[in-house]
């Protein structure tokens, strides 16, 4: 894709680009953040070649990362999720297919030298969990790290579908297993919004990931992780299961 060290505010046709500024190497000079892509087809939004970039604020020069991710409509966001007072960038790109999954990365850029703290990828092969339907219209989602389970009930779901699955008495006319998928979003949140503790200045992450039935379109709620920075790596601070209206 070329030098961008001097980054262009109005790049040839087929090329993408967002800008962001603010301290990210923590010199206290406010740097220039940039994420490029390129357009393979002017008539389609999709991109790929993605390249994540920080052009120093002092001119020391230009680093940039290449991001293994193709899709649509990417995000950039600034801000300090370990806690250094030095801001981190965080890139969403969502993958475009059926299962409406996303790729995600969080970088640190301090003293100059690019560290991946998140990614989408190790998130979801870490977070797992097993989905069972039960007698009595319950469906567990098991969390494979904790052993916790959390029932879903489906009893207000079309008749139709649950007579599929289960006989008039609600037992399972056979054995049905469910899916939670990879990462679907990834939200900031500020001040620990979601638990019962003092607010912080330092930001945190939701990772959102579908909880599916039989087919993919057969969503039966979601799994939300809140995700803290413990001074080397992303921890769980709270898991729970939200379901749809349909569901409760």
């Amino acid at each position: 894709m070329g030098n961008y060290s001097q980054i262009d505010e109005n790049p040839q046709p087929g090329y993408f680009i967002i800008t962001r500024e603010g301290d990210v190497t923590g010199d206290g000079i406010s740097d220039l953040v940039f994420l490029l892509a390129s357009r393979p087809d002017p008539d389609s939004p999709f991109l790929d070649n993605f390249v994540l970039g920080v052009e120093s604020g002092t001119g020391e020069g230009t680093i940039q990362v290449p991001l293994a991710a193709v899709g649509y409509d990417p995000t950039l966001f600034l801000g300090d999720f370990t806690g250094d007072a030095v801001l981190e960038a965080l890139v969403k790109i969502n993958s475009g297919g059926s299962a409406g999954l996303i790729f995600a990365y969080l970088y640190s850029f301090l003293n100059n030298e690019p560290r991946l703290l998140f990614d989408a990828e190790s998130f979801s092969s870490r977070s797992l969990f097993e989905v069972i339907y039960r007698d009595d219209y319950r469906v567990d989602v098991i969390d494979e790290e904790t052993g916790n389970v959390f029932t879903i009930d489906i009893s207000r779901r079309d008749p139709e579908y649950l007579n599929e699955i289960y006989d008039t008495e609600g037992n399972l006319l056979a054995p049905v297993e469910g899916t939670v998928l990879p990462l679907g979003d990834l939200l900031v949140i500020a001040g620990n919004q979601l638990i019962a503790t003092p607010p912080s200045d330092v930001l945190q992450l939701l990772a959102i990931q579908r909880i599916i039935g039989r087919f993919n379109a057969d969503t039966l709620g979601f799994v939300n992780t809140l995700l803290r920075w413990n001074g080397s790596e992303f921890i769980r601070q709270d898991v729970r299961v939200c379901i749809l209206p349909a569901n409760a």
